[in-house]
This record gives structure tokens, sequence and C-alpha cells, in this order.
């Protein structure tokens, strides 16, 4: 079985949508991000959010020739 169809964690299926979160070990920090799904945006904060990310622009690859080659698969 290839690495990408097995799961990380016992009794999960790699088609059960787990997306861990990066250095997120104690349930607190968990809850802590889980709770930004609770943030309400108006048009006017994701208008200001889309205009700061284009005026800063994207820098540099977000993954190496390698590992972006792994993407979608």
């Amino acid at each position: 079985m290839p690495p990408r169809d097995r799961s990380p964690w016992p009794g999960c299926s790699p088609s059960t949508r787990i997306t861990p979160i990066p250095c997120t070990r104690r349930v607190e920090r968990l809850e802590e991000n889980a709770g930004a799904t609770q943030v309400a945006l108006s048009a006017d904060d994701i208008a200001d959010l889309d205009a700061t990310a284009a005026r800063i622009g994207v820098h540099g690859d977000r993954y190496n020739d390698v590992h972006m080659g792994l993407v979608g698969k």
C-alpha cells in the first residue's frame, strides 16, 4: 500500500478528512485554532485582507521541486 493510502492515525482511513495543524501539540492550542472558525469577517474585512495580500505579494515557492511534484498525488 503506498504511503499516501495509509493513515498515520490508528482507526482513521485516508478518506477521513483530517488536516493536521502544524505545531499543534496541545488540546488548548487546537481549541484556540478551532475558535478561529467563529470569527465573522465582513465583506470589507475580506476586501482589506485581499488588498493587503495583493500589495504584499507572494515570494518564493511553498515547496521545493521534489515536494511540489507530490502535490495532488
